[in-house]
């Protein structure tokens, strides 16, 4: 029962923060990240965690007001390594994976704090229509 009871107090102290933070917006107190603050954000905590991105762009944006955070979406390229090389393929001969496979469109979704900038989650966005080419 206490961690339950544990619970229910983080969630009334995070309803009770955001209610907080709505009133101050409404009364120009608190200042939000504006859309291209929430991209840059995204973009380089993107490439703080993976590295360089081939085509690395903001796919989606929006604002949820009432929760207080932006949902950004990025999208790379993603290359898919060659699931039969050929016998006389570079990376059969010498053993490593140099030869790419198929490319294909991937997506993760961000969630910034509107308030503090703070990366709240990521998760894979999945698209049904991005199939390797």
């Amino acid at each position: 029962m206490g961690v339950q009871s544990d619970s229910l107090g983080v969630m009334q102290r995070i309803v009770t923060q955001i209610d907080f933070d709505a009133e101050l917006r409404q009364r120009g107190e608190l200042r939000m990240l504006t859309a291209k603050e929430a991209v840059e954000i995204a973009r380089k905590y993107m490439r703080d965690i993976y590295g360089a991105l081939d085509g690395l762009n903001v796919e989606e944006l929006e604002l949820n007001d009432t929760k207080g955070f932006w949902s950004v979406t990025m999208g790379y390229w993603e290359f898919l390594p060659d699931p039969k090389p050929s016998a006389n393929s570079i990376s059969t001969v010498l053993g490593a994976g140099l030869e790419r496979g198929k490319v294909r469109r991937a997506y993760k979704e961000l969630r910034i704090a509107a308030a503090s900038g703070d990366v709240l989650s990521m998760k894979i966005r999945p698209v049904p229509s991005a199939e390797p080419r």
